[in-house]
């Protein structure tokens, strides 16, 4: 997450700027957000089923100039990318390819480099960490300004409630990254507590009893 974080500076992120990620939960994403965090920047986690004027709406809300997508979802994120004038670029994870933009778009690979100075910014336990958005069910969604230090409450009331078995506990979830529940339950809990995490890429009756096999849960 160090690299990615130099390699985002480097390209102009710096505390208190936002940058979008459009992905589904795999480990580039969990970096994105530890890297986005590292310079001071706000991680805007965008719903992956959005598309139209739902994505619109909430990328140009934030106000996010960097946008980290999965390259699945190039096609639903292209065609709003001219009534965003706040982005800059679009990281791909996968293969960039070819596509025909107004911005610039890298791989995350380009991004990433290898520099493992860690970054200076400093960040305190007010500052806000991400901007979750809302279902949206009454109105356009709104984001929610999510500090640090609300994160880590969400995590010790997890760790509280469900205390640590050991070396052997293994939390394992489906729930999309870009809900509360996922982030401040299973990516921040297991953290505080040293524990590891099991995050599937989405849930899949079919897959489910062989993933929670080879991950041990």
């Amino acid at each position: 997450s160090t690299r990615l974080a130099n390699g985002l500076a480097a390209r102009g992120v710096a505390k208190g700027h936002t940058v979008a990620t459009i992905t589904d939960n795999h480990e580039d994403l969990v970096v994105a957000f530890f890297a986005i965090n590292k310079v001071g920047g706000i991680w805007v986690p965008i719903n992956t089923a959005y598309r139209g004027e739902f994505l619109r709406h909430q990328m140009a809300e934030s106000g996010a100039s960097l946008v980290i997508c999965e390259e699945e979802y190039l096609p639903n994120l292209l065609p709003v990318v001219d009534q965003l004038p706040a982005v800059r670029a679009i990281i791909v994870c996968g293969q960039a390819g070819q596509h025909r933009a107004r911005v610039t778009i890298l791989s995350l690979d380009e991004v990433r480099g290898t520099d493992d100075t860690p970054p200076a910014a400093t960040v305190a336990p007010r500052d806000i960490s991400c901007l979750i958005y809302t279902s949206g069910t009454t109105g356009p969604s709104k984001g929610c300004m999510i500090s640090h230090g609300y994160l880590c409450s969400l995590g010790r009331q997890r760790n509280r409630s469900a205390p640590s078995q050991g070396d052997n506990w293994i939390t394992w979830s489906c729930l999309p990254l870009f809900h509360i529940a996922a982030l401040g339950t299973v990516l921040i809990s297991n953290l505080l507590a040293g524990e590891r995490a099991a995050i599937s890429r989405r849930f899949s009756v079919s897959v489910f009893y062989s993933a929670a096999r080879r991950t041990a849960v």
